[in-house]
């Protein structure tokens, strides 16, 4: 009764000149639909909005007519006539808001009970501190939200109109959307997969991507964001085929172009690829999956929608590799470390058998000039020791080389190197009992709070589902990132916004997945 009665007090305000009949009639009315009556011509081009109209009584409400002599000259959301005041308004009683449920009639308006929030039908909530909408509609946060805030430094991605679970894909940041894009839906052939997904983070809405002019399903390719579009590259086909073809992304139109096949890298995976400021580098990577590796590298211009091959100078002897790291320098250079290849005997003569770099006497780190088409390889003198799948980020002066695995034990040691110092390999991760030996792991550089953010990948007993946190500055893990509801898992992605970390899908123990955090550092 008490409900009942507040209800009654807001209908009554809202009905002005009505009669006392007209409002006790509002309060059976809640459930009632808005009803649909055809617009005048005074309120053509007037288009649906959503929630309550900003002018309320006495306002245009978002395109209403100004006068109105009945309600079939009004159109949505006000398509209702004030006849007293000649003027479109929400509503006039409680069944007006039929169409927006759990809402009242407050002076011509449809609102939510007590100042809440409208966030769908039946939800009226206090974006203050829900949980599922905590700032505004749409925005969950895995804990608690107080002052409209998550408390937690980790926030969901929106599962409504991601893509479906995948892992082994790629994804690249475009300065306000990330796009992901192929993959396996199961972690073998018979699953890749051709489509992908854009994601607004400010909207946190979901696009898919256009199946028209994109490359056949794959899953280990390669992609760079050029500034415009992203360019994939390679991978594995559904059959197990290499695959030597690739396409050029535009989020702006949702189209794809295909890449030139003249002078092209061919057929490849695990190899790396880096964007230079101007061209697509490709180096090394595996010609038939089967564990063979590759000593080319191409390079691809959008501008000219054309390749060159990499010259081998300065490269001895000529080093295949493949599950290496490869990061772009400030100075213009692309700096290679570590991965899998030829073994070499005493004469540096290649052998049957494979290795991890560095090895023999083989420097780990080459480094190659776009300017100059030329390598040349890196000091080995506290360089890090050999390993495949570990990660490399560039923090603006060094490159920080953690983790991985040298055939043998996972590691969680790391290193940096900065080409201004000599020897240049002098920044020795310290407090390495912070975060746990790993492969297959992902990691960022997050600018704004100038970190490198690990987290996922593998060890010896399975997947993981941690990371940690390294600040260069203080040569120190800063601490182990807070536990996130996300299931463990590697062959994830993960991209740095500038500010934030990324991490979405994966291979988790039971199938690919389609969800993912954003953290804050």
């Amino acid at each position: 009764m008490q409900m009942q009665f507040r209800t009654a007090k807001w209908a009554f305000a809202a009905l002005g000149a009505l009669s006392m009949a007209a409002a006790v009639r509002t309060l059976t009315g809640c459930a009632e639909a808005l009803r649909l009556e055809p617009s005048g011509t005074a309120g053509q081009g007037a288009g649906p909005t959503t929630g309550p109209a900003s002018g309320g009584a006495g306002g245009s409400g978002g395109g209403a007519p100004v006068t109105c002599v009945s309600s079939s000259d009004c159109s949505e959301p006000t398509s209702v006539c004030d006849v007293a005041k000649s003027v479109c308004v929400e509503c006039l009683d409680l069944a007006d808001c039929g169409f927006m449920p759990g809402t009242v009639c407050s002076k011509a308006a449809c609102v939510c009970p007590g100042g809440d929030t409208y966030c769908g039908p039946g939800q009226c909530v206090d974006v203050m501190t829900e949980t599922d909408n905590c700032g505004e509609c749409g925005h969950a946060c895995f804990g608690l939200c107080q002052n409209g805030a998550c408390v937690e430094p980790w926030e969901p991605i929106a599962l409504l109109g991601a893509p479906s679970p995948r892992s082994q894909h790629v994804a690249v940041w475009t300065g306000k959307q990330m796009i992901v894009w192929g993959g396996t839906s199961d972690g073998t052939g018979a699953g890749s997969l051709g489509d992908g997904g854009i994601y607004d983070l400010a909207t946190r809405v979901w696009t898919p991507t256009s199946f028209a002019g994109a490359p056949t399903p794959r899953r280990n390719a390669t992609a760079v964001w050029t500034g415009t579009e992203m360019v994939v590259w390679g991978g594995r086909a559904t059959s197990d085929s290499t695959l030597g073809d690739g396409a050029r992304f535009d989020p702006a139109t949702n189209t794809w172009k295909t890449l030139p096949q003249e002078t092209s890298p061919g057929a490849r995976l695990r190899h790396s690829a880096v964007w230079s400021g101007t061209a697509m580098l490709i180096w090394g990577g595996d010609p038939t999956g089967n564990g063979a590796a590759l000593a080319t590298g191409y390079s691809y211009s959008p501008g000219n929608d054309a390749w060159s091959s990499m010259s081998l100078q300065g490269m001895l002897p000529v080093i295949a590799r493949r599950l290496h790291s490869a990061v772009m320098l400030k100075e213009g250079a692309m700096m290679v470390f570590g991965g899998i290849g030829d073994a070499y005997d005493a004469n540096m003569s290649p052998i049957a058998t494979e290795q991890y770099f560095p090895s023999s006497g083989i420097a780990g780190a080459y480094q190659y000039s776009p300017m100059s088409d030329s390598w040349n390889p890196l000091s080995q003198i506290g360089e890090p020791s050999a390993r495949a799948e570990h990660t490399a980020v560039y923090d603006g002066s060094r490159v920080l080389v953690f983790g991985g695995f040298d055939g043998s034990v996972y590691l969680n040691d790391g290193v940096g190197y900065d080409p201004k110092t000599n020897p240049p390999w002098q920044l020795k991760f310290d407090q390495p009992n912070l975060v746990s030996p790993r492969a297959g792991h992902t990691a960022v550089w997050v600018e704004a709070s100038k970190r490198m953010v690990v987290w996922g990948g593998r060890d010896a007993s399975g997947k993981l589902d941690t990371g940690a946190v390294f600040v260069p500055s203080l040569n120190s893990w800063e601490k182990g990132t807070p536990s996130v509801p996300l299931a463990r898992r590697d062959r994830h992605t993960a991209i740095s916004t500038g500010d934030q970390m990324i991490v979405w899908g994966g291979l988790g123990t039971n199938g690919s997945l389609n969800d993912g955090a954003v953290y804050s550092p």
